[in-house]
């Protein structure tokens, strides 16, 4: 049955995705085992070639990125719509990346990854017009520039009938993409068949002709993709002399305009194998050794091909809050400093180590490799840090990266590792932001006194020990001068050429600096990685504040729950707003927003709390956050989550008449004439009542195999129930079977209840009785709403990304979560109106802990 459930609940799209995810796949797998080869002869070349040229390709092949970005920003404003250049060029770059794994990708990647740019106000049907323009003026621009190719190789005798048919196949596909974009706009026989198979094209139609076009941004369009042709001729161009091989203009023109024929008819996988099979003919054709036909092809591949897709690769994960910058830093600080290690253990190039000493002492090249290898050491330590966020870690690995770069270049001239070291420098500094924490000043204060006493005492036992010593132990008279130098050279691990110790005592005095200077760092090194650490401090002061400020400035239903015992009160430096959150972890999971006294505090009173929790070593969750916060909390660089709505009940308007109502109508009369009877306790509540109530909740806790949860709700308390109304069911023999405790709703005209539970015997009916009369008791109060609580992942309808997306496909077909929809249908009865509520995070990385830290955060 389960697996039936879940079969049923995929549609046909589904199946299509997963469909097509699979294919995507296996042609992945194709395309690494096919040009996994091409790749490694590239990376080889390029350590022969002339690196001026090489440079200047690599400059032209960003600046291809840049135009293809230009390109779209173009046919956009060719019908009157406005991307952003980075906009476009991400966009670019994902199509270009999908267009290599996909069947005749470089048309069919023009429908995917519209959603951003749909975000921005720009309409589907306006993404695809002009992706359209964008796909027929690439193949435009091949075809002006083909015929000058034609026209010079039918001069000298040199067209092939593969190049004929891959011409005329190209003049095909524009001739027929303009007819038939023609027959549709005209509405003619093509739209006629199309809109029969597809009725939404005729939305798209209608669209289709209201839009102006703007000559000038056609043209702009056609100028840009035209550059993007001449980038291509220069690629090749470039790559012939960068490996010292005279190509003339005219043959790269050639050479590219052949290779790109191919490239556009073929029919999956950006041509590969058949562009380099082709490009390299035609070379050795044109006079060229195989051996240099190959390298140049291998390279220009490289320039035109390789440096795009591996930088359209990252493209999907740029962002600096996303999971992979997140964890990437922290990765590479561990490679780097194994790199560093391998890199002092494994002999130098003999070579470079006979030129860098013609330049650098000796013992500077020694001093390199010490440094090297130490820093390796720490950035090992340090990589666990840097994926906890703190800040301190991000400096010292910053710092220990670069002294990485220059001890690599002055212990052999290993150009290769500091190169790493400082593209690794580049990728911290672009993901700066993503570290806040704070060290723990109060640990490091605390220890300030017995640091300076260690320090004083090493140098104080160091100078006096080598300053006292004679020259039967080191056969050196220690001047102060030469006493304080070799300390510190002992301190620091460095050998020094001059001071030989000749007795054990003098081995014994240096070891013991060694590992006092090691101590040292070491300490020094652990105090100063150490994140803050959240002390709580439970004020009784601080909770008659949030009390007050509650019963003022309260607004929302969770409010209640946010002076609980169970929470940590933040209260703001002004005194007239808190936030109130748990500490789980390294996680401050705050219940929703702030009170505050003004709705326009709001932002500033999060501000200064995520600085408080910077300061003591927490990152910040905000859980069950209403949809009218989301823009603030945008502002403040925080993404969202949708986790579930608030069923809200129309109290004046409720009624058990109609059609929909029937069966409970009928439950109710049954109950009824059972002899089961609904009752109302006014606070103080008897004694008496307290204990069977009780053992209502124990016998359903039981039941239901649960703990209680509290955070935002709340758990059983004999104390707050006495003064609480009560709203309980009575069996026959005044047996409570059900009941629900009314709580201080602060919502305008809401109100709300908590506890809401059964015996495992009740009457299947006995909530819903439950419930109807809870709505006439606020009826009765003239109160309006009722508010029925989260529905936890119910609600959505088309998730806007992969985690909620991921969210709705395990709430539609897992059957653990089941007691969820059974949740959802239950409040559906009686609810008319639903909020969306949502977790905001700060990156991705919190969202993949967010589960298993909500998880705890209710626990009592």
């Amino acid at each position: 049955m389960h697996v039936k459930s879940i079969s049923s609940g995929i549609n046909t799209r589904t199946i299509l995705q997963i469909t097509l995810a699979l294919i995507t796949l296996a042609f992945c797998f194709y395309f690494i085992k096919h040009e996994g080869f091409e790749l490694q002869q590239s990376i080889q070349l390029i350590s022969h070639a002339q690196w001026n040229w090489v440079l200047f390709g690599i400059v032209v092949s960003v600046f291809y990125l840049l135009v293809h970005a230009g390109m779209y920003v173009a046919s956009f404003s060719s019908i009157q719509a406005k991307i952003s250049l980075g906009s476009a060029l991400i966009l670019s770059l994902k199509r270009s990346f999908i267009s290599v794994l996909l069947p005749a990708g470089g048309v069919s990647s023009l429908a995917f990854f519209t959603q951003a740019i749909e975000r921005k106000g720009i309409s589907r049907t306006k993404i695809h017009l002009a992706s359209t323009i964008y796909g027929i003026t690439a193949f435009g621009s091949l075809a002006i520039i083909t015929i000058p190719a034609v026209i010079i190789l039918a001069g000298t005798n040199e067209l092939s009938t593969t190049i004929i048919y891959a011409v005329a196949t190209l003049f095909g596909i524009i001739f027929l993409s303009i007819g038939a974009f023609r027959s549709f706009v005209k509405g003619k026989y093509l739209f006629k068949l199309a809109s029969r198979f597809f009725p939404s094209l005729i939305t798209f139609y209608e669209e289709l002709m209201e839009q102006s076009y703007s000559k000038s941004g056609l043209l702009l369009t056609l100028l840009y993709s035209i550059s993007i042709e001449i980038c291509g001729i220069l690629h090749l161009y470039i790559a012939s002399r960068a490996l010292g091989i005279d190509l003339t203009f005219k043959l790269a023109l050639l050479g590219y305009v052949i290779a790109t024929l191919l490239l556009a008819v073929s029919p999956f996988m950006r041509g590969l194998g058949a562009v380099e099979l082709s490009l390299t003919y035609f070379l050795i054709q044109s006079g060229l050794p195989q051996i240099h036909a190959i390298s140049v092809t291998l390279l220009y591949r490289l320039f035109e091909f390789w440096i795009p897709f591996i930088v359209s690769v990252f493209s999907f994960f740029y962002r600096k809050d996303h999971l992979i910058m997140r964890v990437l830093p922290s990765f590479f600080t561990l490679i780097l400093g194994l790199v560093n290690i391998f890199s002092v253990l494994t002999p130098a190039i003999t070579s470079r180590l006979e030129a860098l000493k013609d330049f650098i002492p000796e013992q500077t090249i020694n001093f390199s490799n010490f440094a090297v290898f130490i820093a390796g050491i720490i950035l090992i330590i340090l990589s666990t840090y840097m994926l906890r966020g703190l800040r301190n870690a991000w400096l010292l690995t910053l710092l220990i990266a670069f002294i990485s770069m220059i001890g690599h270049l002055t212990k052999a001239i290993d150009y290769e590792e500091g190169l790493f070291s400082a593209a690794f420098i580049l990728l911290l500094l672009y993901t700066r932001k993503n570290y806040s924490l704070k060290a723990d000043k109060k640990l490091f204060r605390n220890a300030s006194t017995y640091l300076i006493s260690a320090f004083l005492f090493i140098i104080i036992y160091g100078m006096a020990g080598f300053y006292i010593m004679d020259k039967k132990h080191f056969g050196i008279d220690f001047s102060f001068e030469a006493s304080f130098r070799y300390l510190v050279n002992a301190l620091v691990l460095v050998n020094n050429d001059t001071l030989h110790p000749i007795t054990r005592f003098a081995n014994y005095f240096i070891h013991t600096l060694n590992f006092l200077g090691l101590g040292l760092a070491g300490t020094l090194l652990f105090l100063g990685i150490q994140p803050a650490r959240y002390r709580r401090i439970s004020r009784t002061e601080d909770r008659e504040i949030a009390l007050d400020l509650t019963q003022k400035h309260g607004s929302t239903s969770l409010d209640y729950f946010k002076t609980y015992h169970d929470k940590d009160l933040y209260i703001t430096r002004n005194k007239e707003s808190f936030v109130s959150f748990r500490k789980v972890g390294d996680y401050a999971v705050v219940l929703e927003g702030p009170v505050c006294s003004s709705p326009d505090a709001v932002k500033s009173v999060i501000e200064e709390f995520e600085n408080y929790c910077a300061e003591n070593g927490l990152k910040t969750l905000y859980y069950r956050v209403d949809a009218s916060l989301l823009s603030l909390f945008k502002s403040l660089k925080k993404k969202s989550i949708f986790i579930g709505q608030e069923g809200i009940v129309d109290v004046q308007t409720f009624s058990l008449e109609g059609g929909e109502k029937k069966s409970t109508r009928n439950a109710l009369n049954k109950l009824q004439l059972a002899g089961y009877t609904c009752r109302v306790a006014e606070p103080p509540v008897k004694d008496g009542l307290i204990q069977k109530l009780k053992a209502v909740s124990d016998e359903w806790i039981d039941s239901m195999g649960i703990n209680e949860t509290s955070f935002s709700q709340g758990v059983w308390n004999s104390a707050e129930l006495k003064q609480q109304v009560i709203v309980y069911i009575e069996d026959p023999e005044e047996k409570v079977v059900a009941f629900a405790n009314i709580i201080k709703d602060y919502a305008a005209e809401e109100g709300t209840y908590d506890l809401i539970r059964k015996t495992k015997d009740a009457p299947s009916k006995v909530l819903d009785a439950l419930m109807v009369n809870l709505i006439q008791y606020f009826k009765e109060k003239e109160i309006k709403h009722l508010n029925l609580g989260l529905a936890p992942l119910s609600g959505m309808e088309r998730g806007s990304n992969l985690p909620e997306r991921t969210l709705k496909f395990a709430y539609d077909n897992f059957k653990q979560l089941d007691h969820f929809k059974g949740l959802r249908f239950f409040k559906e009865k009686y609810a008319y109106t639903w909020k969306d509520k949502y977790l905001v995070y700060s990156n991705d990385l919190d969202l993949l802990q967010a589960p298993v830290i909500i998880n705890k955060v209710g626990r009592t």
